[in-house]
């Protein structure tokens, strides 16, 4: 005999929708598809969708594995939320912070940056990227 009780679904939270969505857009920014990060994370690919839905709520060690697969920090997926608790985002990070890391060529830029052992040759990068903001062409 069946049980012909309707299924209660729990609506996703809020937060783990909007880290999904940045986990999804994040990754068809990269072009890796789901079945690429699957794999990459040793999942289903029907458990990346889940996450990507927020049906599916991401341990701070996946969150933090999903991070390193699409190369940004843990921190970039929850960028840009609003809530009682943090109405500003650039109590957090500069907007210019958040423009860089959600491009992939300045989120290899933030990630590598800091490697860059010499001050003297930070500072060349910085010039550089300085004179080229500026160029006209």
């Amino acid at each position: 005999m069946t049980d012909s009780r309707p299924v209660k679904t729990i609506p996703c939270h809020p937060v783990d929708a909007f880290v999904g969505r940045r986990v999804r857009d994040r990754r068809k920014l990269l072009k890796i598809s789901l079945e690429g990060l699957a794999s990459q994370l040793d999942v289903t690919l029907q458990q990346i969708q889940k996450y990507e839905l927020g049906q599916n709520r991401l341990s701070a060690s996946k969150l933090y594995d999903i991070a390193q697969a699409l190369h940004v920090p843990p921190a970039f997926f929850y960028l840009g939320y609003e809530d009682d608790v943090c109405k500003d985002i650039s109590q957090v990070a500069k907007p210019s912070a958040l423009r860089l890391l959600g491009t992939e060529q300045g989120a290899q830029l933030a990630e590598n940056f800091p490697r860059i052992r010499l001050s003297a040759n930070r500072k060349k990068v910085l010039n550089l990227v300085r004179k080229l903001a500026n160029s006209t062409s």
